[in-house]
């Protein structure tokens, strides 16, 4: 069994029928997983995130966020196009730590990491050290050079409402010229899906200039930008990501940045993003599913 226990979020995903009921539901499945802690052991709690910092445990807890409430906290936050700056507070020590990954949000990665890290005896700065050199896995906001000098930030490996929130964000915060966002479906959302992708929409409307939608619910996406006032002539829907990718190839326009975003199945973005790399032959090594038996599906 294990000894420590992470709970990193509850988020509104798997709520089609025969799973979740709702997020309360979500909430009370992942509490069990630190319930079941030993007493000697450590739960390291979001304390940002009110359902997860509600959970019940007998273990010792150390509580993680921005909050003067967190036992292990971030503050002097920053982020740029390459890294994510921030200062951690822990006890009586601190550190400043310097990661390359792109946005606020990969606080929320990077912090319970830190927590595992103190927990085993570790202290911050050599957490920094370690993180200094840390790269995300492939299809999570990777930055990846795109066609006729644009920039990419690639998201392709899944998609949910909080983490679409997240990405628009930085897109939001990160300067640059034309802002793009690429977004597909987003899965196994049940009852919630309608309004969550007319949700998506309008956030989409308020940060992109150019609005490319894929999958089975782009008609929905595109009604709630066109409900926040985005104009239709701003607004591309396809049923495919590869006839998207084929259509974004040709629009893009020197330091464009293009945020690439959505759900696995019927999506897969990563297929619109190989086709606007500025060097495909790196798709191996930047994309996700790029193995042989992802191509059979």
């Amino acid at each position: 069994r294990p000894s420590i226990g992470v709970i990193t979020a509850v988020a509104p995903v798997h709520l089609e029928s025969g799973q979740f009921k709702d997020i309360h539901d979500i909430a009370r499945e992942k509490g069990e997983l630190v319930a079941r802690l030993p007493r000697e052991g450590v739960a390291i709690l979001n304390d940002d995130d009110p359902l997860v910092r509600g959970m019940q445990t007998s273990a010792r807890v150390i509580r993680y966020g921005t909050a003067l409430s967190a036992d292990l906290r971030a503050t002097d936050i920053e982020t740029t196009t390459r890294q994510l700056r921030f200062t951690v507070h822990y006890k009586n020590e601190s550190a400043p730590f310097d990661v390359p990954v792109l946005g606020t949000f990969q606080l929320y990665v990077l912090l319970p990491a830190i927590a595992v890290g103190v927990s085993l005896g570790l202290t911050l700065e050599q957490c920094a050290k370690a993180l200094f050199q840390f790269h995300l896995p492939v299809g999570r906001m990777t930055p990846i050079d795109g066609l006729n000098k644009s920039h990419l930030i690639d998201s392709s490996y899944n998609a949910s409402p909080v983490s679409m929130t997240a990405a628009l964000q930085l897109l939001a915060e990160l300067k640059s010229g034309r802002k793009i966002a690429a977004l597909g479906t987003m899965n196994e959302l049940g009852e919630t899906s309608h309004e969550a992708h007319l949700t998506l929409g309008k956030q989409a409307a308020s940060v992109a200039k150019l609005l490319i939608i894929v999958g089975p619910e782009a008609a929905t996406i595109k009604k709630g930008a066109l409900d926040a006032g985005m104009p239709e002539n701003q607004i591309y829907t396809f049923f495919d990501s590869e006839e998207a990718g084929h259509f974004l190839a040709k629009e893009l326009q020197p330091k464009d940045l293009v945020l690439i975003k959505g759900s696995q199945n019927r999506v897969r973005m990563e297929r619109l993003t190989k086709l606007i790399m500025a060097h495909p032959e790196q798709a191996p090594e930047l994309l996700c599913r790029q193995d042989k038996e992802w191509e059979k599906i």
